[in-house]
């Protein structure tokens, strides 16, 4: 297939000739490939070479192919590529660093939220079997969107080549989309040829901390498509809907008997409107060599910009829906959950097996299921099943004894204590390392207030230096004594507070 357009009489030195291809000399698509295997069952050994110059002719099954060199003063555009490898950037991780200690802001409605809000209560229902269906929150025309297909496309091929490098990685990966069909969240797409569609490329998170699913496919929504424009692009967020990490740690502190647990793929158990799945179209098969199957998502779907918001306001219809049948778990929906994690304080152990059974009876009339149990009450444990706890269900044995993480912190249920593993800081001697160890101090309560001062002293005298990026900085007295100190501050009481107290500075 030519790069680019070939000479004119060109086509005069085959034309008697039945040609398989009557546009070989323009640039188009590839239409099919074939193995090499098949070379000797397409060519029959004829060949036809006008002059010296010009590409041969070779007769196949088809017809006669031209290929060949041919000399032309064409000169191909130059490739740019670029590669870029990051875990996270360091600017949306300082960014949290000084955020954290922001108080959350009020929540104010604009129209876009107002319209989100209008179409979920309009267009939201039931299934026969609970669950709810909702909407894809189009904000534009869908018609809008380009093609999407060939990128997919290459984007499969570039994770198989991944998975083939990486056997138990791709064992995973494969069991992660049998499931997706076993579960009913994706099923063949029946209208393949329908224009518009959009098409989703895929990946994988590796989470080695998860105790339940180490890899997640994720979707990527914002992909582009041949006009530029994504999904992701054309869907509203919708209105901030998730409470506050910091109201939920401290009023997890207040009570004697405290619970969490995780709502099993709180996303895959809402379902999307039959006429919305078509622009949730994905591309697999479970080995290079099977055909290209065009698969459609059915449920609200990770790296769809408006699915957090899709999942946070079903749970707070499933709390309205049943308000007056389970007040306790209606009320832990809407204000001790953080997406999928249920973070929940009692005064007594009857009171938590209470509000225990209501969350269960509740989230099972949408479908919900409850697991990765923790507490730090055996009491409570022992009415959990054992394959559906996060933690032993005894503290006894030492060597039994695991910390969890709730809401990015640390906690030991044996003990009660908040942990911190601040030995993790890596000493740097740039202004890069520094900056990137302190924006990984992740502090939502200000427990360690003390360092994190510290911190930001750091970066003053940073700045005061003008350095750099990667330039080797004088030893800093302030960071030195930063990592000196990180092993002083470990444990924190969760019990260690039985009321709380507001301070407010107004002439600040």
């Amino acid at each position: 297939m030519p790069a680019t357009n070939l000479p004119t009489n060109l086509r005069d030195s085959f034309k008697h000739l039945v040609l398989a291809d009557e546009n070989f000399d323009k640039p188009s698509n590839v239409d099919l490939l074939l193995g090499a295997e098949l070379f000797h069952s397409i060519y029959d050994g004829q060949r036809v070479q006008p002059s010296h110059n010009l590409p041969v002719a070779l007769h196949s099954v088809f017809g006669w192919v031209i290929t060949g060199k041919l000399n032309t003063n064409y000169l191909p555009p130059p490739t740019i590529s670029s590669l870029l490898a990051s875990t996270r950037s360091l600017d949306e991780g300082l960014k949290r660093f000084w955020e954290i200690e922001e108080p959350p802001s009020q929540v104010i409605l604009n129209p876009e939220d107002i319209k989100c809000e209008q179409m979920y209560s309009n267009l939201t229902y039931r299934n026969p079997d609970g669950r709810y269906v909702v909407p894809m929150l189009l904000k534009e025309p869908i018609s809008q969107l380009g093609d999407s297909f060939n990128q997919s496309f290459s984007r499969l091929v570039n994770i198989e080549r991944r998975l083939d490098r990486n056997l138990e990685l791709k064992k995973e990966y494969t069991a992660f989309m049998r499931e997706y069909k076993l579960l009913g969240h994706m099923e063949l797409s029946a209208d393949s040829n329908k224009t518009g569609q959009y098409i989703i490329p895929h990946h994988c998170v590796i989470r080695p901390e998860s105790t339940t699913t180490k890899l997640r496919v994720v979707f990527d929504a914002s992909a582009k498509t041949t006009n530029g424009k994504s999904l992701n692009d054309l869907v509203y967020t919708g209105p901030k809907l998730q409470n506050d990490i910091g109201d939920i740690l401290t009023k997890f502190r207040l009570y004697a008997v405290v619970f969490t647990a995780d709502i099993s793929k709180m996303y895959r158990n809402i379902e999307l409107r039959p006429e919305d799945r078509r622009w949730q179209h994905i591309l697999w098969r479970d080995s290079p060599s099977d055909p290209v199957t065009e698969y459609e998502l059915k449920t609200v779907t990770y790296g769809v910009t408006s699915s957090p918001y899709l999942a946070i306001r079903t749970l707070h219809q499933l709390a309205s829906d049943y308000e007056k049948e389970w007040p306790l778990a209606a009320a832990s929906l809407r204000h001790d959950t953080f997406m999928d994690d249920i973070t929940v304080g009692a005064t007594s152990i009857e009171t938590a097996l209470k509000h225990k059974e209501e969350l269960i009876q509740m989230l099972a009339c949408a479908k919900f299921e409850l697991r990765k149990w923790s507490s730090n009450s055996p009491e409570f444990l022992t009415q959990i099943p054992t394959e559906h706890c996060q933690v032993p269900k005894t503290f006894c044995d030492e060597k039994q004894k695991q910390s969890i993480k709730i809401l990015g912190v640390q906690w030991d249920p044996a003990d009660d204590n908040f942990t911190y593993a601040l030995s993790e800081l890596a000493p740097g001697n740039t202004k890069r390392a520094i900056l990137s160890n302190v924006a990984r101090i992740y502090d939502p309560l200000g427990w360690l207030a003390p360092m994190v001062l510290i911190a930001k002293l750091t970066l003053q005298e940073l700045w005061r230096l003008q350095l750099d990026w990667d330039e080797t900085v004088p030893l800093l007295q302030s960071w030195s004594y930063l990592l000196s100190a990180c092993g002083l501050f470990h444990l924190v009481d969760r019990t260690q507070m039985d009321s709380l107290e507001f301070f407010y500075m107004a002439g600040v």
